[in-house]
């Protein structure tokens, strides 16, 4: 469940909410100010140590690329991202019990 309430909490909401404010500021650039944003409240979501605040800060970055590039291409990056979440999610999991 942890991908699907984090993908919307920590990259959907922030897009949006960035999105609107670009409508009133058109300086603003959506997809620099969207990455800083959403890694770094992913990252802090994450926050157990500095290793793992690093490593889930650098996973910050990759989702909320992966979100935009699905954004443009695909049109459905909440789905898309979701599940590159879960699977990289399941893939850790595994390799942590093997």
């Amino acid at each position: 469940m942890a991908p699907f309430v984090e993908t919307f909490i920590f990259f959907t909401l922030p897009f949006n909410i960035i999105g609107h404010i670009k409508t009133r500021w058109k300086y603003l650039s959506v997809p620099k100010w969207f990455v800083l944003i959403s890694s770094l409240l992913f990252a802090f979501n994450h926050c157990f140590n500095i290793t793992y605040f690093l490593s889930s800060l650098l996973g910050g970055v990759i989702w909320s690329v992966f979100f935009l590039v699905s954004n443009k291409r695909m049109n459905n990056s909440y789905l898309n991202t979701t599940i590159l979440h879960s699977f990289y999610n399941a893939v850790v999991m595994l390799l942590n019990y093997i």
